[in-house]
């Protein structure tokens, strides 16, 4: 809650950073035209939940389910397939 605690502690983010840094290099270095919004929608619609995390969904309650999200976020972006998204398979990109 913002209003109540405007700044909070955030934790297991600083390995993700630089690995989501380098996919998105990755990607943009392919097609140096594309914007950045495309970039990230390739990413995040490259993402999948890892077995571990599907695992635990499928432990919680569903009371529990939307906190999950928040946890996992998209997943883990799949760089083959953000990369077959630009390249041979059917994908819609408006920008």
């Amino acid at each position: 809650n913002p209003v109540i605690k405007p700044l909070d502690t955030v934790w297991a983010t600083s390995a993700a950073v630089p690995q989501a840094a380098r996919l998105t290099a990755m990607v943009m270095a392919e097609d140096r035209s594309r914007r950045a919004e495309t970039v990230r929608a390739l990413l995040v619609h490259s993402a999948e939940w890892t077995p571990a995390m599907e695992a635990t969904l499928r432990e919680t309650s569903k009371e529990g389910a939307p906190g999950l999200s928040s946890n996992f976020g998209y997943g883990v972006p799949n760089l083959e397939r953000a990369r077959r998204s630009l390249a041979n398979v059917l994908a819609l990109v408006a920008e």
